[in-house]
């Protein structure tokens, strides 16, 4: 009888079979290729330049960001910084600049790759990133920069459009490039010094009330009666919200129809020393946020609801304490 040599596929299964190690080794090749063409390089140190060569941030006229969900801000520079299509409402200059100075501070030092596949995978492809930015010169050359991923804190990877390269930077984050108009504007919209104010007149759908300051930060109904009692927490709170008001974003300085504020749904006038101001809330939109305009300001604008919602709610009687439940005879 002849003896068989055994080898390592005598513990296979009788099912397998030679093409199959053929096309399980092709598989773990594939695999391994697709890693290494994918998975990003650790970063490489090289010699440092700017991602932007030659860039000046006077020379910067126009700013577009746009976000993961298609949400889209503009920044125009007319000898001021403003926010696009808001009849000129004013950007904060010290934000807009310090942007610009960040963005011309990104080196080159820190390449992590090169591939397409990587700029998807790092959100700063030009169809998948997490924010888009493109800066138009006074000279009408513009540049697009991609944010993309943060793979740890304070750093981000960024590409410039038009390279493959992709690089770290720790200069900004996404966080600093927002496309809300609140992250670029002064968002104080009323505000009145605590110490000018005298005297506070709401009017709503349930009535009117008006609230007088005793004391310094300290307010109390102008007819509280003898025998009512005072939410004191709650009212200071209320004059408080009232004498400061922030926006969400600016609309513009034309009035339209669909503000409804030909009939606003409530009114806040405030007395301060010599001056006075009233503002209004207008119509609910889309967003559950409110038209405002203030008589102290050329612009209407959007407040949340949250901001408005006391004053176009509360009575004269949600300022008092409930009464006393009468402790039951024995």
């Amino acid at each position: 009888m002849r003896t068989l040599k055994k080898g390592w596929s005598s513990v296979l299964p009788a099912w397998w079979r030679r093409e199959h190690t053929a096309l399980g080794a092709a598989l773990l090749v594939q695999v391994i290729l697709a890693a290494i063409i994918l998975w990003p390089q650790p970063v490489a140190r090289g010699e440092a330049g700017p991602l932007l060569p030659n860039f000046k941030p006077e020379e910067v006229a126009k700013i577009t960001i746009r976000d993961a969900q298609g949400a889209t801000l503009v920044l125009e520079r007319q000898g001021d910084w403003v926010l696009a299509d808001t009849d000129g409402f004013a950007a904060k200059a010290e934000t807009v600049n310090g942007f610009l100075n960040k963005l011309a501070s990104v080196r080159t030092d820190r390449l992590v790759a090169r591939t397409e596949a990587s700029q998807r995978q790092l959100r700063v492809a030009a169809d998948a990133f997490e924010r888009e930015v493109t800066l138009q010169m006074a000279s009408g050359i513009t540049q697009t920069l991609y944010l993309g991923t943060s793979p740890g804190y304070g750093v981000t990877h960024i590409r410039l459009g038009g390279q493959a390269e992709t690089y770290l930077t720790d200069a900004l984050t996404v966080w600093n490039v927002g496309t809300a108009p609140s992250s670029w504007v002064d968002t104080a919209y009323v505000n009145v010094p605590q110490e000018e104010a005298k005297r506070i007149v709401i009017r709503n759908a349930q009535g009117e009330f008006a609230l007088v300051k005793k004391a310094e930060n300290a307010w109390t109904l102008e007819d509280l009666a003898a025998d009512e009692a005072l939410n004191e927490t709650y009212v200071n709170s209320l004059a408080s919200r009232a004498l400061s008001l922030y926006l969400l974003r600016p609309l513009g300085k034309a009035p339209k129809p669909e503000y409804g504020l030909d009939q606003p749904q409530a009114t806040v006038s405030i007395e301060a020393g010599e001056k006075s101001l009233e503002w209004a809330i207008g119509a609910r939109g889309g967003d559950g946020s409110y038209v405002v305009k203030s008589s102290a300001s050329p612009y209407y604008v959007r407040a949340s609801e949250y901001a408005v919602q006391d004053f176009l709610q509360k009575s004269r009687a949600d300022l008092l304490q409930p009464p006393a439940t009468p402790t039951p005879a024995k």
